[in-house]
């Protein structure tokens, strides 16, 4: 770390670099997914919603690289970062959908889990589930996808923020 934050690069030039590789690591890893899923079942990748499925799955991962990149510009140790991955990996699923169904959660905790990014990777999963989504909820699918983008885009400026207050 010492040694990036002495090098002639200015401090945007670094994190775009380091959230480039980031998202082309990212991107390869999700290329060879889909290939494995082509192998696999390639009538269903050929279909239009594999299209929203891809997206959504890049999205929810953008994100989550997002929150690692800002996270990281706190400078905590190797133990302290795994810590809160697991931590708000495990509540952010059970928040979200993932773990427990939405249909057993109360009114007022529908209202508030719609502020956490994984319900609307979890709402855009079940849009698909449906074969007309296309014709019914498209709206919606893609407001699910566009705040999944909107939460990436937030950590990654407060990771920013973070890292030139700390740079000072």
């Amino acid at each position: 770390a010492a040694r990036i934050r002495c090098s002639s690069l200015k401090f945007s030039r670094q994190n775009a670099d380091i959230l480039l590789a980031a998202m082309g690591a990212e991107g390869v890893l999700a290329l060879i997914f889909i290939i494995l899923a082509l192998l696999i079942g390639a009538r269903f990748l050929t279909s239009y919603h594999a299209i929203f499925y891809s997206l959504n799955v890049l999205l929810f991962s953008v994100f989550s690289l997002s929150v690692t990149f800002c996270i990281s510009m706190i400078g905590v140790r190797a133990e302290v970062l795994n810590m809160i991955g697991t931590v708000s990996g495990l509540g952010l699923s059970f928040l979200g959908g993932i773990f427990v169904p939405m249909e057993l959660f109360g009114d007022s905790l529908l209202k508030f889990v719609q502020l956490i990014p994984t319900y609307w990777y979890v709402n855009a999963l079940r849009l698909l589930e449906h074969e007309a989504v296309l014709e019914n909820s498209m709206s919606e699918l893609l407001l699910s996808l566009g705040m999944q983008a909107g939460f990436a885009v937030a950590f990654v400026a407060i990771g920013l923020v973070i890292g030139k207050v700390k740079r000072r």
